[in-house]
This record gives C-alpha cells, sequence and structure tokens, in this order.
C-alpha cells in the first residue's frame, strides 16, 4: 500500500505542475478531485498535505482568472520548484526533505492567499463525507456512516445524491421479487 501511495503522490504532484504550467482550471480541478480521493483512501500525511496544496492552487488559480489578481512570476517559480522536489523527495524515501518542500509549498501559497487556513478545513471535510460514503457504499446505513466519520447526514445525503450510488446498482430486482420478500419476512 505505500508503494501505491507513493507513486500516486509523484503522479499527482506532476499533474499539478502541468496544470500550473498550462493554466487549465479544469484540468486542477479534476486533479483536486484525485487527491482529495488519495487523501481519502491513503489517509497519510502526504496525501493529504497533497490535497490541501492542490486544492488551494486550484482555488488561486481558478481566482486569479476571474478577479485578475497578478501572481508572481518567482513565487510560480518557488512552487513548480517545490512539487518537483516533492516528487524526487517521495521516490527517494526523504521524508526530512519532502516534509521541508511542503513546508515550502504552504508557505508560497500562504504568500499568495491568505485563505489557506480555510482550505485546511474544506478539504480535511470533503475528506470525512468521501469516506463516510465509501463506507455507505459498502452497506452501512447512511445514518451510522455519517456518524463514524463526524459529519453530517445532510452532507452526506447531498455528496451522495451527486454521485447517484443507486445508478450503480448492478443487480435490479424487480417489484413483485420485492414485495414477495417483504411478505415472507412479516409471514403474510
Amino acid at each position: 500500500m505505500e508503494s501505491l501511495s507513493k507513486d500516486v503522490n509523484v503522479d499527482v504532484l506532476q499533474k499539478i505542475k502541468k496544470g500550473i504550467l498550462t493554466g487549465n482550471v479544469n484540468n486542477l480541478k479534476k486533479i483536486t478531485q484525485t487527491a482529495l480521493n488519495n487523501a481519502s483512501i491513503f489517509q497519510d500525511e502526504t496525501s493529504i498535505s497533497i490535497a490541501i496544496i492542490s486544492y488551494a492552487i486550484y482555488k488561486l488559480i481558478e481566482r486569479k482568472r476571474f478577479v485578475e489578481i497578478e501572481i508572481p512570476i518567482s513565487i510560480y517559480r518557488d512552487i513548480i520548484k517545490s512539487l518537483e522536489n516533492s516528487s524526487l523527495s517521495i521516490s527517494n524515501n526523504n521524508q526530512k526533505r519532502l516534509k521541508q518542500n511542503l513546508r515550502v509549498l504552504f508557505e508560497s501559497i500562504n504568500k499568495l492567499d491568505g485563505r489557506l487556513p480555510i482550505y485546511i478545513g474544506e478539504i480535511l471535510e470533503k475528506a470525512k463525507v468521501k469516506k463516510a460514503y465509501m463506507i455507505h457504499e459498502k452497506g452501512i446505513s447512511l445514518a451510522r456512516a455519517a456518524e463514524l466519520m463526524g459529519t453530517s447526514q445532510w452532507e452526506l445525503m447531498h455528496y451522495i445524491g451527486k454521485t447517484r450510488i443507486s445508478e450503480h446498482i448492478s443487480k435490479k430486482i424487480d417489484v413483485k421479487t420485492r414485495l414477495n420478500f417483504t411478505r415472507g419476512l412479516f409471514g403474510l
């Protein structure tokens, strides 16, 4: 699992770098969703940090597009360099260097956007809802899944509504069979 997590995190970092260089907000949004999924699955510090960084960069570039804020090229360079160094640190199993690179990324993003603490909260909340969804998908009730992950049933229902889980049920049972089964349960 650790090897898979490393490979996935390196891939996400490379895609973030490419997304920044192309300025494609839609790709950055998809990368952020992938990073969030990874954070929900692996639940390690690195995956969570990468999800937060991805989300913050996505929000920053999205806002830049709409508000026309100017981002100094030197900060872009620092972010790109830190993304590359983070990828290398993961590949080389250098946790100390990775933490330094991630810290530099957080500091660079925070220079540009003071909303970083808000993004951290949003990512962690989204990860909880995603994990609750995964628990619910395995057959646990919605209420219990929300309770286990410390999120509200409303947030989970909203997420499930967007994912259309009911459309992914592979085995459809007709109404007559369901009715007969229910009658059998109650001895009718």
